[in-house]
């Protein structure tokens, strides 16, 4: 009996205590970008759109993906979305958390990342101009980052239970 008693605070604190961690609230965070043509028949011109992903599950560690919950992209006269996409799964690249580009492909044009992680934009010219062509991208964040946000209520709770068990440990064992 005595043994249960002596755990019952240690048990009470730590199952509390996973809950008294700051996590960051995941939210739809929204990207607008700019094209700009430095090769093909469109060379000079610049396209602009946006797109949004939902920040749930990145680490901000390594490589990470997060899949593009929408996309609109304005292209020499035509409005594309991800509807238009020819990947199964268009998704947003991140490198420790900076965003390095996006994977997304139409019949049109491409949006990689190369092989030293940076972002370019490729596309496919008509059959009268020719002029397939290359392009840079511009990424501009729109909104703050997500911030921490402490579970108030599992800290209190977390909090007597710690001195209770600290209380316990502490104590001065009686010979029986």
């Amino acid at each position: 009996m005595r043994n249960l008693l002596y755990s019952l605070p240690l048990a009470a604190s730590l199952l509390f205590f996973p809950n008294t961690v700051s996590t960051a609230e995941a939210k739809d965070i929204t990207v607008n970008f700019d094209v700009n043509l430095d090769s093909g028949s469109l060379v000079g011109q610049q396209f602009s759109g946006s797109f949004i992903y939902d920040d749930t599950g990145l680490f901000e560690f390594g490589f990470e993906t997060a899949a593009l919950t929408e996309f609109s992209f304005n292209f020499d006269g035509s409005q594309f979305s991800l509807a238009d996409a020819l990947n199964p799964f268009p998704e947003a690249e991140f490198f420790d958390g900076d965003l390095v580009g996006i994977f997304f492909a139409s019949d049109f044009y491409s949006f990689e990342v190369d092989f030293f992680g940076e972002q370019f934009f490729a596309y496919v010219g008509d059959q009268v101009s020719g002029g397939d062509g290359f392009g840079d991208v511009v990424f501009k964040t729109t909104g703050d980052p997500p911030a921490d946000v402490p579970e108030n209520f599992s800290t209190f709770a977390f909090l007597p239970g710690l001195l209770v068990a600290g209380g316990v440990f502490l104590r001065k064992r009686v010979p029986e």
